[in-house]
């Protein structure tokens, strides 16, 4: 298991740019699926239908939300 340090690591070793984006997409996550719990990579890897994004267009919080309860939905949580 991972611990929220480990998070907050990786966030700080991001570009600059990028870790407002990436502190709101986890702040976000944590809303959506209150009962997830935070875990690094877990072996998952990602595929040519990731959403990639920038700090000048971020995903909407209304598509992340529906992408995390969906990707929850099929994976049968």
């Amino acid at each position: 298991m991972t611990t929220a340090a480990d998070h907050d690591a990786y966030i700080a070793a991001a570009p600059e740019p990028f870790r407002p984006s990436l502190r709101r997409l986890r702040k976000l996550l944590a809303g959506t699926l209150r009962e997830a719990e935070e875990i690094a990579g877990a072996g998952l890897q990602a595929t040519t239908t990731g959403i990639t994004f920038s700090p000048r267009t971020p995903v909407p919080d209304d598509l992340v939300e529906r992408l995390a309860l969906a990707s929850r939905r099929d994976a049968g949580a």
